[in-house]
């Protein structure tokens, strides 16, 4: 049965219409229809999305993909998993619109075309195994408890060995319970048998995922410009509204670490000395945080071709144990570090470092080098002049000046073509010392600070 119309005849009072009983039955049956209806998910599995508009790739995907069937058409969702290599890359939720009700015939020969206007965009999320497990081609291997063994130690000592299919055919889910607690992990090795004697896991052929995930993309940023479709969006409201405020501790005990996009879900604990690498492709508006928990510092790096932006005070890594950090996605590969980060350490006149004394009238100040140069200048009368030639990026210099008058002189630092004014020296008295750090930030940019010592 399909929804109703009551026929209200032509005009008022023409007796063309239904009667009051045969509308009311209408009515009944109508509300009957809908309370019995229920709103369906279709998963649809694709290629990578490529157009600017995501409708426009879903759309062609469906059209020209097997037929299937929707009862309560006008109710159904689609569930589109962008799918590549044995993996998903993105799942995208649409809302079917414009087509009316009954039951409708989709996909090759189908008995709706659909266009862009027929699918509004409600949400999107983060892959899981509870996503993966609804694909008819994903393999689950639960290897149930296995104690406080890591799971690559377990499958590579495992007999007889597993096979694990090629992730062209599909993919495979590996699971177990270590140190009391649930780990599942997508395989993105090389298809073959695993185990004692056969081919062996290393970190890179795992993906850590969680069983189940929520929307984690504010969708308003992503709705296709060119949809004219006036439905309010709450299936996406109702999600973010209900979504976990906590994160799940993950401890990494590695000494490098890849970050993963399912790690936005997590609350990194370090507890040893790592390097973490943000890889390239994460989208923009991802949160990242964690902690050093063990006595080794985490160090942090941009995927070559990436770009991890620190404070230009602080060093890329935790300043020491129990120091929280965090990293935010800003899209095109650019990322940004923040928190208790090592502060740049700024020598003082012991430093055990020799000083270089200048001779006038060079006054260069080379970049060139990677380790950190001081230099000294003894008593000048008159205003003084550096000049800093190969500026590079997080190289330091040190100059010292000693004053000889009582009146003092001015000091200048001229790169890439400008002069900087270190500041007034009417308070820099006769035989003070003034330590003048230099900073590179760029090949054309640098910063400055100093501070006096009294001889």
């Amino acid at each position: 049965m399909a929804l109703q119309n009551i026929n209200r005849g032509t005009t008022p009072n023409d007796g063309q219409g239904d009667t009051a009983r045969a509308g009311a039955l209408k009515i009944n049956e109508n509300f009957a229809y809908l309370l019995n209806a229920e709103a369906k998910f279709k998963a649809i599995l694709g290629p990578e999305i490529t157009s600017e508009a995501i409708e426009t790739d879903v759309v062609e995907a469906i059209n020209t993909g097997s037929p299937f069937t929707l009862a309560f058409a006008n109710l159904a969702f689609i569930k589109y998993f962008e799918f590549v290599d044995g993996d998903i890359k993105d799942i995208y939720f649409f809302k079917l619109v414009n087509i009316g009700g009954g039951n409708k015939t989709f996909g090759t020969n189908g008995s709706v075309t659909l266009t862009e206007n027929n699918l509004f965009l409600t949400g999107q999320k983060l892959k899981s195994v509870q996503d993966f497990q609804e694909l008819n081609s994903t393999v689950t291997e639960d290897f149930g408890d296995i104690g406080t063994t890591s799971l690559i130690d377990y499958v590579n000592g495992i007999s007889p060995a597993i096979t694990i299919q090629a992730t062209s055919i599909g993919a495979t889910i590996l699971k177990a319970i270590v140190n009391n607690t649930a780990e599942s992990f997508l395989f993105k090795g090389d298809a073959g048998d695993y185990g004692s004697g056969e081919l062996q896991l290393v970190d890179d052929d795992l993906e850590s995922l969680n069983e189940t995930t929520n929307l984690s993309v504010p969708i308003d940023t992503i709705l296709s410009s060119t949809s004219s479709n006036p439905v309010e969006n709450r299936v996406v409201k109702a999600a973010l509204d209900t979504k976990q405020a906590t994160k799940e501790n993950k401890t990494v005990t590695a000494s490098s670490y890849i970050l993963l996009a399912t790690d936005v879900d997590k609350f990194l604990i370090f507890s040893n000395a790592c390097t973490v690498v943000v890889p390239n492709g994460l989208p923009a508006n991802l949160e990242f945080q964690g902690k050093q928990g063990g006595t080794g510092q985490v160090t942090f790096s941009a995927e070559s071709g990436g770009t991890l932006n620190v404070p230009s005070v602080f060093l890329a890594e935790t300043a020491e144990q129990h120091c929280f950090f965090g990293i935010r996605t800003e899209g095109s590969d650019v990322s940004a570090l923040f928190g208790d980060l090592k502060l740049i350490e700024i020598p003082n006149s012991s430093f055990p470092i020799p000083f270089k004394t200048l001779a006038s009238p060079a006054n260069e100040i080379d970049f060139a080098g990677d380790n950190l140069e001081l230099y000294n200048w003894v008593a000048p009368t008159d205003e003084i002049s550096f000049t800093l030639t190969n500026l590079r990026p997080g190289v330091q210099r040190i100059i010292r000046v000693q004053n000889a008058t009582a009146v003092g002189s001015e000091i200048l630092i001229n790169g890439d073509g400008s002069a900087s004014f270190i500041g007034s020296t009417d308070n820099w008295f006769t035989n003070e010392i003034m330590e003048i750090s230099i900073f590179g930030l760029s090949t054309t940019e640098y910063e400055w600070w100093y501070n006096t010592k009294q001889r």
